[in-house]
């Protein structure tokens, strides 16, 4: 009985509001469904329009008139509003892409760079059938030899525990004290004389450093206790 009073009443309000037409009477429609699913709960507000509140006998009191034809302009539909993609946001994208790619390439060439100065600065002396390897000393006597690689000399022995060479130019040179001489140890004396060590031994004479041969094990054989030519050229590995 109570649910019949309640179609009674939705629809003299369907009069008041001018609400035959067919979408208005659909909005009646649900309204009558949220009445019917509360069970007599006048409660639950919430599943209600914010303008419609309930009185003790459920009679529903629309508080403005023009509720029913602001539904029938929203026709109940939902825009979705799409943000378009800016074409400037695109073209930030692209540059910072290609910023990335642009370092990347740099990084890449200065590692390649440092990789080859790095293979730059070992040597190889050939004596005879036997190849050795040197770690070259950075200063500015041996970027003046480098210049004058590859090298073929001919070198004598002095005391049982070198060889030399005089070249026909001074080179640059950076003497130090070195107190101690390495089997494997390429040094300049002077400004004009390369020498090359076999034996180890303390010194109180003054050399400019050159490079270091890293495996001298068969070095002595190799130079042998005359005159040998060697060649010394750039190792890139």
């Amino acid at each position: 009985m109570m649910i019949l009073k309640n179609i009674l009443r939705i629809v003299k309000l369907m009069k008041w509001g001018r609400m035959f037409k067919t979408k208005k009477y659909f909005f009646a429609l649900i309204i009558l469904f949220n009445i019917l699913s509360l069970n007599g709960c006048a409660n639950q507000k919430a599943l209600l329009p914010k303008n419609i509140e309930f009185e003790d006998s459920l009679t529903i009191v629309l508080k403005n008139e023009q509720i029913i034809d602001e539904v029938d302009k929203e026709e109940l539909s939902v825009e979705v509003e799409r943000t378009p993609l800016e074409p400037s946001s695109n073209k930030n994208s692209i540059e910072e892409i290609i910023d990335v790619e642009q370092k990347q390439i740099k990084d890449s060439m200065s590692d390649k760079v440092m990789t080859e100065e790095k293979q730059e600065m070992i040597i190889n002396i050939q004596v005879g059938n036997k190849s050795f390897n040197a770690r070259l000393v950075d200063n500015e006597t041996t970027r003046a030899l480098i210049e004058q690689f590859p090298l073929t000399i001919s070198m004598g022995d002095l005391n049982q525990n070198e060889k030399y060479y005089y070249f026909d130019q001074p080179l640059p040179r950076h003497s130090e004290t070195v107190s101690q001489i390495n089997s494997g140890d390429l040094m300049l004396f002077g400004s004009d004389c390369l020498v090359l060590f076999y034996e180890s031994f303390s010194t109180s004479y003054s050399y400019t450093r050159l490079a270091k041969i890293e495996d001298t094990s068969s070095l002595k054989d190799a130079l042998g206790s005359g005159h040998v030519e060697i060649t010394i050229s750039l190792l890139y590995r």
